[in-house]
């Protein structure tokens, strides 16, 4: 159960607010209006900062992000310009041009000092923010983009356009690895209009943890009136094409959705729309947990505090709503994840069930589980007879398949077992990694392991046994706090981490 209420509206802009963001520590939040200004206030009483506003740009800021590394903030704006901050002071640091169309989004690197941005000439430009240098440039649309995203291994930029496509593209070889038409236009005539990564890894299946191919979950959102999640397989460390794979869809806006965004914790994904709302939702359920009204024009932007207590909403009606999220109870982990939540899998219901099956690869069932009203406790009871005679599902090999699965969910019920994913161990001590970094080849190691590697006198990886460009290892956080997250829920003394 979630609940929410609104605790600061704030009007101290006077236009359109495009975009805001919290600050690492969550105690304050940054708005970017169309009234030319970025503004930052204090979350605890609305009281905005004595160096704010920012007021460099000339024409409307339409996007801000904040890097969650450097304490560097990032504006874009229709004048093409995107201007970096120091978020602590407002001292301006440095102005990035080169875009010849205005800057629709932002969006910073995990690990690395990297800024992407993406442009109404239809380009993507990667930015070293300590350098200033512009790295590279992608083109491919030829349609106006508005969003992108580094993955968060920071291997691949991921795109979408004014026409609804997502693209996917790979930062090193600048080459775009897919494609997927993603949203359509509609009556509003805009496609794709925001992105966001979980936090979390792909929720489709345990091919995430494979071996095979690195999983990512990601949300999109459009002029459809639609939010779609999709997994999006990459080739991080293995020879496997990319590919963007649709999960879910979610219905529930009535009018064109402009922004989507991931908790920190990944359990809450935020939406908002012209229909004057915002819907908070379980991504891996695909279900309404709660709607928030009290804006009264569209709203632009979402944003979650990274303690997960607030959320931050921008608005048409020249507004910034600041809310505080009183309670919100969830399992551990998804039925997707075949990993056991604090409920019993006889207490699943019959959509839980139904995410079960999408996860071993048996959507072409669910319609069949639901007429039947197969919830957890009917599910835990199926045996080849019922399958068979009952549910009509005539493939032997169906039937098998299901009924292993659901002994391993008794299996797992009953033991408090914990596999540990493949991707979660240093491919040269094949050991839990406990301080992840990530080496000039792209491949993530335990740093001592690594360490070793290279003070012996190494200077090729040893993973590809290419030469190495360098010798710099770089923290890989995100990786970190899904090592950490993903044991949390077991019971596992995680304290190294």
């Amino acid at each position: 159960m979630t609940k929410v209420k609104n605790i600061t509206t704030i009007s101290a802009h006077k236009n359109d607010i495009n975009c805001c963001v919290f600050t690492s520590d969550g105690k304050a939040v940054v708005s970017a209006s169309a009234d030319k200004t970025t503004r930052i206030f204090n979350v605890k009483n609305g009281e905005e900062l004595l160096f704010s506003p920012l007021g460099e740009h000339i024409y409307s800021v339409t996007t801000c992000a904040l890097s969650p590394v450097y304490k560097i903030l990032a504006t874009g704006s229709r004048d093409c310009t995107v201007i970096l901050w120091e978020v602590t002071t407002g001292r301006k640091i440095n102005v990035l041009m080169g875009c010849k169309g205005a800057i629709r989004c932002c969006s910073f690197s995990a690990n690395l000092p990297y800024l992407c941005t993406c442009s109404e000439d239809s380009s993507i430009m990667v930015w070293n923010i300590l350098t200033y240098e512009l790295l590279n440039t992608f083109r491919g649309s030829e349609f106006p983009l508005i969003t992108c995203r580094f993955t968060p291994d920071d291997l691949y930029i991921i795109s979408g356009s004014l026409n609804g496509d997502i693209r996917v593209w790979d930062l090193n070889s600048s080459k775009c690895m897919d494609f997927v038409l993603a949203h359509d236009c509609g009556a509003s005539g805009v496609g794709l209009s925001s992105c966001d990564f979980s936090p979390k890894y792909g929720a489709a299946s345990d091919e995430s943890f494979s071996g095979k191919s690195v999983c990512f979950f990601f949300a999109t959102c459009g002029g459809d009136n639609l939010v779609k999640l999709w997994n999006l397989y990459t080739a991080s460390a293995y020879s496997v094409e990319c590919s963007i794979q649709p999960y879910s869809v979610l219905e529930g806006h009535s009018a064109p959705v402009f922004d989507c965004k991931f908790s920190v914790n990944g359990d809450l994904l935020g939406s908002c729309s012209v229909d004057k709302s915002v819907i908070l939702w379980d991504p891996d359920l695909g279900k309404v947990l709660t709607v928030l009204t009290g804006h009264t024009r569209y709203i632009n932007c979402i944003a979650f505090s990274p303690d997960g207590h607030h959320i931050a909403t921008g608005s048409n009606d020249k507004t910034l709503r600041i809310w505080e999220i009183e309670k919100y109870q969830k399992c551990s982990a998804s039925p997707a994840k075949k990993t056991q939540c604090s409920t019993s899998v006889n207490s699943w219901t019959v959509n839980e069930v139904c995410v079960w099956l999408r996860s071993i690869g048996f959507d072409i069932y669910i319609d069949v589980f639901t007429k039947n009203a197969i919830d957890g406790a009917e599910l835990m009871l199926l045996d080849d007879y019922s399958l068979s005679n009952g549910l009509n599902i005539v493939p032997l090999g169906h039937r098998n398949k299901i009924i292993r699965e659901i002994r391993q969910l008794i299996s797992n019920q009953d033991k408090h077992q914990s596999v540990i994913p493949y991707d979660f161990l240093c491919p040269i001590s094949m050991e839990l990694m406990t301080d992840p970094v990530i080496a000039a080849d792209g491949y993530t190691y335990e740093r001592t392991s690594i360490s070793k590697w290279l003070g012996a006198g190494n200077e090729t990886s040893p993973m590809t046994n290419a030469p190495l460009s360098n010798t710099s290892l770089l923290p890989n956080r995100s990786l970190k706090n899904f090592i950490k997250s993903y044991f949390e829920p077991t019971g596992l003394n995680c304290d190294s981490l």
